[in-house]
Order: C-alpha cells, then sequence, then structure tokens
C-alpha cells in the first residue's frame, strides 16, 4: 500500500484512476469484441482531455531554470517512453512476427505512433517550459496561446480513413498534442486562478457538519458552488445527447473530429465539469489549507488497485494499456465464446472477467516498476512506492 503525500491532491488522483480504468475498458473491449460494443466518442475523448489537464493542473509551481525543467522532461517522459516503446515494441515483433524490423519499430517510435498519448505530452510540456519563460508567465499570454492551438489543430485534422504515419508531413503526436495543449494551459490556470476561490468549507466539510462550522457561510458557499458546477454538468449532458443523435465522430489519437466545435465544447464541459466536482466534492483539496473541512487531520493510505493508486501511478498505465489487454483478451476470450447465439451473456461475463485481470496485471507491473525499477520513470526509491 501506498501512503498519501500530504502534498498530494487524493481528488485528482481518482480522477485520474478513473480516467485510466476507463482506457483500459475501451482496448480490453476493442480486443475483445472486436469493436467499441460502449461508443468511442461517449467518454474517451474525456479521458484523455482531463489526463491533459490534471498535469497542467500539477505544473503549477515556480519556473524551473529551462535546462533544468528540460532534464525533469527528458528523466520523466522522454526516457520511459524510449525504453518502454522499445521493450514493448521489439516483444511485438517477436510474438506477432517471430523477427525484429528495426526501420518499422524506429518509425513508430520517432513518428510517436508507439505511445501516442506520451509522445503528445512529451511535446506539450517542452512547449510549455517555453511559454512560461518567453510570456513572463502571463495568465492571459499562456490561455491564448491555449486557444491558438486549438485552433491550429483544427487545420491539422487528419480524414477518418486515413491509416498513414504521417499527415501531410506532421508527425503523428502533434495534432494531438496541440489540441491537448489548450486542456494543459487550461489546467495550469485552473489551479492558479479558480481553486484559490473555491468557497470554504467544501459541500463535504458542509454535509459532514463539523461542529465549527459557520452554518450560513457554509450554506452560502454551497449555493455558489453549485450555481455554476449543476449548468455545466447538465449542459455536458445535453451535449453527449446531441452527439449520440447526430452520431458524430470523434477520434482524439490522430484528431479527427467532426464538428469541430462540438467536439471542443464536450471537452470542454467536461473537464471542467467532472474535475471541479471531484475537487468540491473531496475534502483533501488543498494544501495548506487551515480549515479541516479543506483538509484532513490524518494522513490516509492509498489502497492498492484503487482509482486513487492508480492515478498516482498511471505512467506505467499509459505505456501498458495496449498491451496488456491485447493478451489478456487474446488468452481468455477463446474459452468464454461459443458458438451458441444464446450464450451471449457468457461471452460478456468472460469480458468483465479479461476487465478485471487486466487491471489486476497491469497494476501489478506499475507497482513492480515503482517499487524496484522507479529509475526507469526517473524517479527515486521513496515511501509513496513501497
Amino acid at each position: 500500500m501506498t501512503t498519501m503525500k500530504k502534498s498530494r491532491m487524493k481528488s485528482l488522483d481518482i480522477v485520474r484512476g478513473w480516467c485510466m480504468i476507463a482506457i483500459l475498458f475501451f482496448h480490453t473491449q476493442m480486443y475483445y469484441f472486436g469493436g467499441d460494443v460502449v461508443p468511442y466518442t461517449l467518454y474517451v475523448p474525456n479521458a484523455l482531455a482531463l489526463f491533459y489537464f490534471i498535469a497542467g493542473f500539477f505544473a503549477m509551481r515556480e519556473p524551473l531554470p529551462i535546462g533544468t525543467a528540460l532534464t525533469r522532461v527528458a528523466l520523466r517522459l522522454v526516457m520511459p517512453y524510449f525504453i518502454f516503446t522499445i521493450l514493448l515494441g521489439i516483444t511485438k515483433q517477436l510474438v506477432f512476427t517471430n523477427t525484429i524490423d528495426v526501420k518499422v519499430l524506429a518509425s513508430a517510435i520517432l513518428s510517436g505512433r508507439a505511445s501516442w498519448f506520451v509522445a503528445a505530452l512529451i511535446i506539450i510540456e517542452v512547449l510549455f517550459i517555453f511559454l512560461r519563460k518567453v510570456g513572463k508567465d502571463n495568465s492571459w499570454v499562456i490561455l491564448g496561446v491555449g486557444i491558438v492551438a486549438v485552433v491550429v489543430s483544427y487545420f491539422l485534422q487528419r480524414s477518418p480513413f486515413e491509416t498513414a504515419n504521417f499527415a501531410g508531413g506532421i508527425p503523428f503526436a502533434v495534432p494531438p498534442a496541440l489540441l491537448g495543449m489548450l486542456f494543459y494551459c487550461l489546467g495550469f490556470l485552473y489551479h492558479r486562478h479558480v481553486l484559490p476561490t473555491i468557497p470554504q468549507p467544501t459541500a463535504v466539510g458542509y454535509l459532514l457538519r463539523n461542529g465549527d462550522e459557520n452554518r450560513i457561510h457554509a450554506r452560502k458557499a454551497l449555493t455558489i458552488t453549485y450555481c455554476w458546477l449543476i449548468p455545466t454538468l447538465f449542459a455536458f449532458a445535453a451535449v453527449k445527447i446531441i452527439e449520440n443523435q447526430m452520431e458524430v465522430g470523434f477520434l482524439f489519437a490522430s484528431l479527427y473530429a467532426d464538428p469541430f466545435w462540438l467536439f471542443v465544447v464536450d471537452l470542454l464541459l467536461g473537464t471542467i465539469g467532472i474535475s471541479s466536482l471531484l475537487i468540491l466534492l473531496w475534502p483533501d483539496t488543498r494544501r495548506r489549507a487551515k480549515h479541516r473541512s479543506f483538509k484532513s487531520k490524518r494522513v490516509r493510505m492509498y489502497l492498492f488497485m484503487s482509482p486513487a493508486w492508480i492515478g498516482q501511478h498511471c505512467m506505467v498505465y499509459y505505456f501498458f494499456a495496449g498491451a496488456v489487454p491485447l493478451v489478456a483478451a487474446f488468452l481468455l476470450k477463446k474459452y468464454f465464446f461459443t458458438s451458441d447465439p444464446n450464450s451471449t451473456w457468457y461471452a460478456d461475463l468472460g469480458f468483465w472477467l479479461t476487465l478485471m485481470a487486466v487491471v489486476a496485471v497491469t497494476s501489478g507491473i506499475a507497482w513492480f516498476i515503482y517499487r524496484f525499477m522507479p529509475f526507469l520513470l526517473g524517479r527515486k526509491v521513496s515511501d509513496d512506492d513501497r
């Protein structure tokens, strides 16, 4: 088990954990059923946007010297990207072709296809380092660049029928990185400007009715909080209904969206609504918070394989979110598919057992790497990974 740091925000670890479970769910159903039984557009793009938003949220710190910041990115993102994509790429080639094609492997890794999400995150992190330096850490400049990035991404969309590694000479990870840049910037600005304005006590503090609370102030805070949060969540649900009726097509990885504006509105509403809901409902949301409804006095444990634990260790999950579901589905689905058309429930049961196996195996890999080989992630062994 993992002890939670006082400086961590468990609410956002929970969001990130559920997002990762959603990604594992998607890949498992794709390999198990051969298609997305639960539509991709319903939840996958929102999970990916939330990942970038939370990464930007955690980037809210004093700007480091450019050399130090780039070294940090190299150790924590670039090095793991090359290590894991090379190892997994070689393993896949040996399993499926019994040979190693260096040219194909290099093309996949250098183009970003080997792990497009991490490749896009590397691009975002590097751009953001220079953005803070050149823009003198000005919030308006950061917001402006995020908006410009998403506008540029509109013109770099791919055709839904395109299967090539490059689009117009643009590496695979650049278009989704530009879209992700907007949410990274929003996460940073949310931490800087919105989080400090969240009224105290939180909704949880009010509902728990701590003895030292000012009830009138608590009710006022509760009202202010949900006056904007509830409409945001209802608007998000309405957009999802509209998308379902229109049968729209969205794809974050290679960046295809029709209509693009609806895609961006969907991601904005979902990101702000879901992240705010968890931040507002969970009491351990602020560092250095004095009010006890904001910060619990005791440091609690992260239970192994809980959403919070998965969120805290999600870097490894990023790399294995495709490989483990592929292997698990290959090994297990043949035992649950039958020729009897009335036995679909048996295949469905097999899917849920496969998903459980995927989460368990991936979590075991993450625990082992964080515990015994943290240098692969540019980290040192700490009490949090014991």
